[in-house]
């Protein structure tokens, strides 16, 4: 997945982070409002990288059938922010039907059965 150092790298920006909201906050609601915004960002990008890391190690254990044919981004609303990824897209040369395998790995099983239809708390512009 992550390397180390990837990890070690966002625990400290996420301390510095948080120890400069703690200096130079005014009251404690300001405070709260910059450590939660803080992390819902280190969130997200930890997410982004874990997701295409395991994109990656997807592409390595690809059956023979699938042929890459590019990358595709795709934004993804979350609780915590937009995630931006970028994935790897497939043909499958025994029935001719494009395939993202990060996706069918991950939401179509696991998460959300419905992930093609809006997060239930994302407000939408229609009635």
């Amino acid at each position: 997945m992550l390397s180390i150092r990837h990890i070690i790298c966002a625990i400290l920006l996420l301390i510095k982070g948080i120890l400069t909201f703690v200096r130079e906050s005014r009251n404690m609601s300001e405070l709260e409002r910059g450590i939660q915004a803080l992390t819902q960002q280190m969130a997200r990008t930890l997410l982004e990288a874990i997701l295409e890391a395991m994109d990656q190690e997807l592409m390595a254990k690809c059956e023979e059938s699938l042929r890459l044919a590019g990358t595709r981004s795709r934004t993804i609303l979350t609780l915590f922010g937009p995630l931006k990824i970028k994935r790897r897209f497939y043909r499958d040369a025994k029935i001719g039907k494009a395939v993202f395998l990060l996706e069918e790995t991950l939401w179509a099983a696991r998460f959300r059965p419905n992930f093609r239809q809006p997060h239930p708390d994302v407000p939408r512009d229609r009635p």
